[in-house]
């Protein structure tokens, strides 16, 4: 299963891989020769759990909850809608129509809204995803490098991607430099245009490194530090952009602090999936059995619909009753 975007985690991970090859041609040769076999070494090692990390999580499901499918959401043409069936009296709004319902969890009122997009009920913290067309638990961001979601089921990953990718970059832009400061010694005699000549030619993959680092290396390393924030103090990015528990300043989803909100994010257990895209077609199975919806309303929904059906059948058979007694009901005899 791949994201919707997948073919950016494909430029992502040429923008990976071709700078480390220019590294271990290079930078790495060099010191290599002077018995330093060790960097490229680690430096090939990061970068294998760099791009292992990118493809695990571009291709992960990040929490996708199943929709409920038209025809059965719309209904066909006649048929009572959810909204429709879930009233019990004309004059009182379907819960459907609310934009959220409040549920108490931990000391705290959190919301539940209805995606009138997916026409399910989504659970506290999921969100619909718009690239996605679909709605994902304890949703964070879709991210633009890898092409896909970002949510309860591939962050812990997604957080491997980030310090991996950290780390390798930390580590190639110490050797470039170092690389071009010992070439830099080297010609310190010599004049400037030699210098320059020499520098190109020993050293130019060094400083095409130092260029493309100093260019994407800063954004990496500032993404992982903010996701670090994000789960120390236990909260999403989306939550961080709302400005989500602030007033009151009481987050139920953290915990006792902030190493327990990072160990409880690295050492979480995945979820079970809540949708099979190979189940995708399969309407009454997908929409009943796998909709997360469906584990809160279904009771509801199958007594709405009973009543509603069973109202309609009885208020048929009472017309039709009546209109009977109408036609075939005897004069009454008045007696002398």
């Amino acid at each position: 299963m791949v994201g919707p975007d997948y073919h950016r985690a494909i430029i992502t991970f040429i923008m990976i891989l071709c700078p480390e090859v220019i590294f271990l041609a290079t930078t790495s040769a060099n010191k290599f020769n002077k018995n330093d076999g060790w960097i490229p070494i680690i430096s090939l090692w990061l970068m294998i759990w760099s791009l292992s990390f990118l493809v695990i999580t571009s291709t992960s499901d990040p929490g996708y909850l199943a929709k409920q499918i038209p025809p059965f959401a719309r209904g066909p043409k006649g048929s009572p809608t959810i909204s429709t069936a879930l009233k019990n009296e004309p004059s009182k709004p379907s819960p459907m129509d609310s934009s959220y319902f409040e549920i108490p969890f931990c000391g705290r009122l959190t919301k539940m809204k209805f995606c009138k997009t997916c026409y399910i009920l989504r659970p506290p913290r999921a969100s619909h995803c718009f690239d996605c067309d679909l709605c994902v638990e304890k949703f964070d961001h879709h991210c633009p490098w890898l092409g896909n979601c970002i949510g309860k089921r591939n962050y812990k990953t997604f957080l491997g991607f980030l310090y991996s990718s950290t780390a390798l970059i930390i580590f190639n832009f110490i050797f470039v430099v170092k690389n071009l400061i010992d070439i830099s010694s080297d010609t310190k005699d010599m004049s400037i245009k030699n210098q320059i000549t020499k520098a190109i030619d020993n050293a130019g993959g060094s400083i095409v490194l130092l260029m493309y680092i100093s260019l994407i290396g800063w954004f990496v390393i500032g993404l992982t530090f903010f996701h670090t924030y994000l789960a120390l103090i236990g909260k999403t990015s989306k939550e961080f952009i709302k400005k989500t528990w602030i007033k009151p300043k009481y987050n139920p989803y953290a915990l006792r602090g902030f190493c327990s909100n990072f160990l409880g994010v690295l050492c979480s257990k995945k979820s079970p999936k809540r949708f099979l895209v190979e189940n995708d077609l399969n309407i009454e199975g997908q929409v009943f059995e796998k909709s997360y919806s469906i584990g809160m309303i279904k009771s509801r929904l199958e007594s709405s619909f009973s009543k509603f059906f069973n109202f309609q059948e009885n208020k048929s058979i009472r017309r039709k009753e009546k209109n009977t007694n109408a036609k075939c009901s005897p004069e009454l005899a008045i007696s002398p």
